[in-house]
């Protein structure tokens, strides 16, 4: 019996243990979109490395990580309540003086790591499944803003284990809608506050980098550091995206001109996975009365990840017509398809068929063309064969109801 809550430990241990092994969580597996999550912690906490961690019977699985190597860590045996499933966001600003170094698997196989904080990753039921942990080299503290955006980005966490394929009654299915909705808004508080000095280190850097002669020791740190400054806002922008699309105006533009444009400008990425693009037009000279900004970051997602599911030598084709008063394209990739199992969570935040790819993004893509092009006034849809490629099919008035 837990003291603490009046409950049964051996219930509850049961039924999170249940949990994990009906959504196949037991066995230890990376996740780049985790990955993700466990850097935007790192970054949001100003810690060094931070891991998305679940706790089995034996074993305690990182699934998600950031400056750590570890992916399998033994449990044995010990009491990890007071740290991994501590039901409370739990702050060590020295683990030594805590004590508790002891009773954390993660910890006994870290000593060099003295500071601790983690929020937990609950089940739809609150069951604790396992936290979000960021951790440092030497004792400190952590600021209020970046303890919630750590319980921010524990929820998104377990918002990505959600995605995984399996079935769902109705009524979980709205739970999981409720819960995402909730944990949206507040991803996109936290994306404001990041973005506010965010800002300010791009500008500062922008004026830095110049300073920087061209045969300095550490000049070639440069191109990267900005690399890294561009990704950071880019996850922002699609959080942002995703929970609140921008209200841009509608302009006219030239359909033709700009798929021209969105094509030059992936066509390094073809290039470099010796995929070729080739896009069909020959109807579609007219003018689209829309967002510009939107329709291009739809057809740039789309374009992006068939390349992104090509293998080496394939084809990808955009094909695009204009039908009376509607702007239909098609992007068509020659990749694996996709599964029966993965089909009905393709359009879900943080659900990726990338996981085995590092550096493939957060799962955003997708949901955000498809929010962006319904709030247009038009869908997208997309039909795939496992083995035999996939297309996806945007369609969208040239001039969006009044």
């Amino acid at each position: 019996m837990n003291e603490r809550t009046g409950t049964n430990c051996d219930l509850d241990e049961a039924q999170r243990l249940g949990f994990l092994a009906r959504l196949s969580l037991l066995e230890p597996s990376g996740d780049s979109v985790l990955d993700e999550v466990a850097r935007l912690a790192s970054i949001v906490c100003a810690t060094p490395a931070a891991a998305v961690v679940l706790v089995g019977a034996t074993r305690v699985n990182v699934i998600g990580s950031s400056g750590l190597s570890l992916r399998v860590v033994p449990r044995e045996e010990l009491d990890a309540r007071e740290t991994l499933l501590h039901e409370r966001p739990r702050t060590l600003e020295s683990v030594e003086a805590s004590g508790l170094r002891s009773v954390c698997p993660l910890l006994r196989q870290l000593p060099e790591w003295d500071f601790y904080s983690s929020a937990p990753v609950k089940g739809p039921e609150g069951q604790v499944l396992g936290a979000l942990v960021v951790l440092d080299r030497e004792a400190r503290s952590l600021t209020e803003q970046a303890a919630t955006g750590l319980e921010v980005l524990a929820n998104l966490a377990f918002s990505r284990l959600e995605s995984y394929p399996r079935s769902l009654t109705r009524e979980a299915l709205l739970r999981q809608e409720e819960k995402l909705a909730a944990t949206g808004r507040m991803a996109a508080r936290v994306a404001h506050e990041i973005n506010n000095p965010l800002a300010g280190i791009k500008n500062a850097f922008l004026l830095l980098k110049d300073a920087i002669p061209a045969d300095h020791k550490y000049a070639h740190y440069v191109p990267r550091v900005q690399k890294e400054i561009e990704r950071i806002a880019g996850i922002m922008r699609q959080m942002l995206d995703l929970y609140q699309p921008d209200k841009e105006q509608d302009r006219p533009f030239p359909v033709e001109y700009t798929l021209r444009e969105i094509v030059s400008f992936v066509e390094p990425a073809a290039q470099e996975r010796d995929v070729r693009l080739e896009l069909d037009i020959a109807s579609a000279d007219g003018q689209a009365r829309l967002p510009d900004s939107s329709f291009r970051q739809i057809m740039y997602n789309l374009v992006q990840n068939a390349i992104d599911a090509s293998p080496k030598g394939a084809t990808v084709t955009i094909h695009v017509r204009v039908e009376g008063d509607v702007l239909k394209c098609r992007v068509t990739d020659q990749g694996v398809g996709i599964s029966p199992d993965a089909k009905e969570y393709m359009f879900e935040p943080f659900f990726s068929t990338k996981v085995d790819r590092p550096g493939m993004g957060l799962g955003l893509g997708l949901p955000v063309s498809k929010g962006l092009a319904e709030g247009l006034g038009g869908s997208l849809e997309f039909e795939s064969g496992a083995g035999a490629g996939t297309v996806f099919t945007v369609t969208l008035p040239l001039k969006r109801p009044a």
